[in-house]
Parts: C-alpha cells; sequence; structure tokens
C-alpha cells in the first residue's frame, strides 16, 4: 500500500488576485463535518453554511510571489467570491477523484471488496456483530444525559477495523488519506458492516411490498427461528408460512371479542345438599 504523494493545489485568480485552493486530507474534512455538526447541537447533521465557511478557512490562500500568504477574515469576502472559491474546490476534488481513478471489485465468495486507486489498493472485509459494537462502543456516550455518538471517530475505526492485509494503515495514514478515497473506503466499510436501511424497509413497508429483510426478520419472531434457519427454508414454504400468519394475524384482529359472563344479582342460585 503506497503514500497518496502530495496533491497540489489549485490556482484561481480574479480580478488581479491569485488563490490558492488546497484540498484538506480525509481527516481534516472529519474536523470540518464534525465543527459544523457541533453548531447544530447534532452528531450527524451539518451546519452547511458554517461547514463552507471552515472548508474555505481551510481551504484557500491567496497567492503572494509565489509563496502563500493568509486569506484575511472569511466574514467580509464577497459572497460572489466565496462562492467561486467554494466552485473551485469542488472542480478540485472531481479532478482529484478523476486522477485517483477509484474502482470498486465485489468478492462473492467472502463478501469482501477491494478498492484499487492509482495510490494503492484496499481490501475491506465484513466485520461480525460483535466486531461492529465493539468499534462503536469505544465512541457512544452522554452529554447532557442524551446519547451521543462521536460519528467520525466511529467512521474512522470502522475502516480500520474493515481493512485486511499484511500492510493495515496507522490512524495517521487514514487521516491523511484524499478527501475522496477516505470517503469510499467509509462508505464501502458501512456497506459492508453498517448499512442504514431504515428509510429503505420502511418504504417498503409504507407501500405493502415485501422487503427481504422484513420477511426474514417475520420469520424469526413468528416461529421461532435463528436467521440462519430461516435463510436455509425453500423459498416458497418461507413465503406461504408468512403469508399464513399474516392471514391468520388479520383474521383474528377482525373477529368480535368473546363474550364475557357476567354476574347478575337478580339471579337466584339454588343448592339443593342430598343428605
Amino acid at each position: 500500500m503506497t503514500a497518496p504523494g502530495d496533491i497540489q493545489p489549485r490556482l484561481f485568480s480574479r480580478d488581479g488576485v491569485t488563490y490558492r485552493i488546497s484540498l484538506p486530507s480525509w481527516g481534516q474534512w472529519l474536523t470540518i463535518l464534525d465543527r459544523s455538526a457541533r453548531s447544530t447541537g447534532s452528531t450527524d447533521q451539518a451546519d452547511v453554511g458554517q461547514l463552507l465557511r471552515l472548508w474555505v478557512a481551510g481551504s484557500v490562500q491567496k497567492e503572494l510571489d509565489g509563496k502563500a500568504a493568509p486569506l484575511g477574515p472569511i466574514d467580509t469576502l464577497p459572497a460572489d467570491l466565496a462562492d467561486d472559491l467554494v466552485a473551485e474546490g469542488s472542480k478540485a476534488l472531481a479532478d482529484l477523484s478523476t486522477r485517483l481513478d477509484i474502482q470498486q471489485t465485489d468478492h462473492a465468495a467472502t463478501g469482501g471488496v477491494t478498492i484499487t486507486t492509482t495510490v494503492g489498493a484496499y481490501d475491506l472485509r465484513p466485520l461480525s456483530f460483535g466486531e461492529r459494537n465493539a468499534c462503536l462502543s469505544r465512541h457512544i456516550g452522554l452529554a447532557h444525559g442524551q446519547p451521543e455518538i462521536d460519528a467520525s471517530a466511529y467512521e474512522v475505526a470502522l475502516v480500520a477495523t474493515s481493512l485486511s492485509g499484511d500492510q493495515r494503515p496507522s490512524h495517521a495514514d487514514l487521516m491523511a488519506l484524499p478527501l475522496p478515497l477516505g470517503e469510499t473506503l467509509v462508505n464501502a466499510a458501512r456497506q459492508l458492516s453498517d448499512t442504514a436501511p431504515a428509510a429503505e424497509i420502511a418504504a417498503f413497508a409504507q407501500a405493502g411490498q415485501s422487503h427481504p429483510d422484513l420477511e426474514l426478520a417475520s420469520l424469526c419472531l413468528r416461529f421461532g427461528l435463528t436467521p440462519a434457519e430461516a435463510l436455509a427454508l425453500p423459498a416458497n414454504t418461507a413465503r406461504r408460512l408468512n403469508v399464513a400468519a399474516g392471514l391468520l394475524q388479520a383474521t383474528q384482529a377482525t373477529l368480535p371479542a368473546p363474550a364475557q359472563p357476567v354476574d347478575d344479582d337478580r339471579t337466584t342460585r339454588i343448592v339443593v345438599h342430598d343428605d
């Protein structure tokens, strides 16, 4: 696994001034995301305005006599100039992605993937439930009585644990990765071991359509099967069981409740004792 190497800054000129735009590393980008999220009081939702401000502040300098000089106060930049600088940063990011030539190869036999780039190859494997939880537990806590996840630190741990091979990168190496490569690796690691299927499954359920995960959960909950046992069932058997269980549940919901015995004080009970 080779080092990514230096990324040359992009130069942009306007009104006689040349600006030097340097892309943040993946680690620097995660810091920008964290600071933007903290301004919203959320761990997973960034303040877009703050994010762009931090991007410009950390990525743009003036070019004077071939050397970098401070950009100056961000809040005093003309809005259209700030927009141009952000646009140039987006172009630089697209150019870097093209240069890296990031490709993904899925391995059906192992369930893992290989991410290949012009700077090296990265093999990722799916984690066990325990491994995934170990990554999460190190970066979860309470803030003001509310559960809080250090999302960036968790993602770094997830990538580090998912990477396999003889030369696993250090934490510093991961932080120094080019931004597009770091984001590709974390997306692949999440897809392998920590997807976010809630919206997808909810959409299927609301549309009244079957979803593999819903059917699997239904079989396990209704019939006491383990996931492995449910997956081993013949497809027709699994489908018929789920349909039949659903119909039974619907039928029971529409049946009138059984009448409850009611004691009537006007009823006289006569008890005869045989002597």
